[in-house]
């Protein structure tokens, strides 16, 4: 598993709707973007549950589109 991932810049600027895009479609504005990019949150990659309300490190989807 990769610790950080890149952020789709069109997405936000809502060009981007592609199930097939390789990059982050971040909609939380309290995780926090760095060199555009986001840190992957561990407590929830590995157990599926995290603790941290409004947690700074992204959740990685359950479901994800296919590569």
């Amino acid at each position: 598993m990769r610790d950080t991932l890149l952020v789709c810049p069109d997405f936000s600027a809502g060009l981007c709707a592609s199930p097939y895009c390789k990059k982050v479609h971040l909609s939380e504005d309290y995780v926090e973007v760095s060199n555009g990019s986001v840190t992957v949150c561990r407590d929830f990659a590995t157990r599926q549950t995290c603790k941290r309300s409004r947690c700074k490190f992204y959740h990685i989807p359950v479901d994800l589109p296919p590569s």
